[in-house]
């Protein structure tokens, strides 16, 4: 049989707030994707979850991706990827994936 991995992934962008006369028209941040998952995790009862900047590849933005780790074991990444890059594939927003 093939190894077939399970994967999850998402992708954040656009305003943090619907649109309204009352709410601020901030961009969504790394800070909110962390958060998102840091929920989930909790959520999930899941505590051995750690956070920290190394393993990180060259396109992501250093200070705003971290790596995600399980037992010392990187399980995952939370990715703002440098703005250069985003100007080469013309996308004109903040990507956090």
């Amino acid at each position: 049989m093939p190894d077939e991995p399970l994967y999850i992934a998402g992708f954040l962008t656009g305003n943090r707030n619907a649109e309204s006369w009352n709410q601020a028209k901030d961009k969504v941040d790394f800070f909110d994707a962390k958060g998102i998952v840091e929920n989930i995790i909790n959520e999930l009862n899941i505590p051995t979850i750690t956070f920290g900047n190394k393993d990180l590849e060259s396109f992501y933005h250093p200070g705003k991706s971290c790596s995600i780790y399980h037992n010392g074991l990187i399980v995952g990444s939370l990715v703002n990827c440098i703005p250069i890059y985003l100007k080469i594939i013309r996308w004109n927003r903040m990507l956090l994936f």
